[in-house]
């Protein structure tokens, strides 16, 4: 007798084999190809009592031809790349937007990687086109005044960041800082980080440019003219209008784009990129290092 096999693709499969007649008792081989992005999971017998060889998770499969139909269901999932594993940027094509996620608290972030068109000597560097937020956002919701400790198994290195539970609280301590401004507004969910909780908040392997990467992103974006600030916060880049806190409280949110480098000038200064609403220049300048200021992560 002869009865039918269909091998049904599900979420994340992009081809299956094996739909076919098939004698009773004969073996039968099915496969899935997971599509781009994803990683295949499992099989579903939806009908027909068979069972798989080895397992119901491997993408070639086997199984003896009952004297009956069978429907089978290749699964995929979504198959995430850490920022943590050596050579995360290498898994995103040049010139394209990816997503890695920071294995520490599973946030994914899109992630851009500069082609041959580059800012000077960043050809094939990986830059967050998101802000960092570390740390606080776990299924939706923002839980605050969670101190974190980091360490240098994932993180840029290791450290310990102080939480502040609101955009007036903050110190000229030159601690290591971090606020993240609740839902409600255009920014939800931002955070904002002394120039010292920056340094070790990247994931490992990842860490915020340094002043001559920020010079050079700002030239190829245009620089001081009218063109820069335009550019940096469009697509694919997308760097956003945080404002900054300091030591007298909350300053041009909405109006004002600022993210720390990894480079000082002095022991109490570091520097940062900044760029703004009211004029279109988009440059390097320094700032104390207790301020609170956006964070993006770049890889090479």
């Amino acid at each position: 007798n002869k009865h039918t096999v269909t091998v049904n693709k599900g979420t994340g499969i992009s081809s299956t084999s094996g739909s076919n007649t098939y004698n009773y008792g004969s073996l039968v081989t099915i496969s899935a190809t997971p599509a781009s992005g994803y990683k295949f999971s499992s099989w579903t017998v939806n009908s027909g009592g068979v069972t798989l060889s080895p397992n119901t998770t491997t993408s070639s499969a086997t199984f003896t031809m009952p004297d009956n139909d069978v429907a089978i269901t290749a699964n995929g999932v979504v198959n995430k790349v850490y920022f943590q594993t050596a050579g995360s940027c290498s898994t995103i094509p040049v010139g394209t937007t990816g997503t890695l996620t920071d294995s520490r608290d599973n946030q994914e972030y899109t992630v851009y990687r500069f082609g041959s068109s580059a800012p000077s000597g960043m050809s094939n560097y990986c830059l967050m086109t998101k802000d960092l937020s570390l740390g606080y956002v776990t299924g939706g919701s923002v839980t605050k005044g969670a101190n974190l400790t980091l360490t240098a198994n994932d993180s840029a290195s290791a450290g310990t960041i102080t939480a502040r539970t609101g955009k007036d609280d903050w110190s000229n301590s030159y601690s290591n800082l971090q606020y993240i401004n609740g839902a409600g507004g255009t920014y939800d969910n931002h955070s904002y980080y002394s120039w010292g909780a920056a340094m070790v908040s990247c994931p490992k392997g990842w860490r915020p440019p340094t002043k001559t990467e920020y010079d050079n992103i700002a030239t190829f974006m245009g620089g001081n003219n009218s063109t820069g600030s335009a550019n940096i916060r469009g697509a694919p880049y997308n760097f956003v209008y945080g404002g900054e806190i300091t030591n007298s409280g909350w300053y041009n949110f909405g109006s004002l784009g600022v993210y720390w480098s990894s480079t000082e000038i002095y022991s109490t200064f570091g520097y940062y990129l900044i760029f703004n609403s009211w004029d279109s220049n988009l440059h390097t300048d320094n700032a104390f290092k207790d301020y609170g200021q956006s964070v993006r992560c770049v890889s090479n």
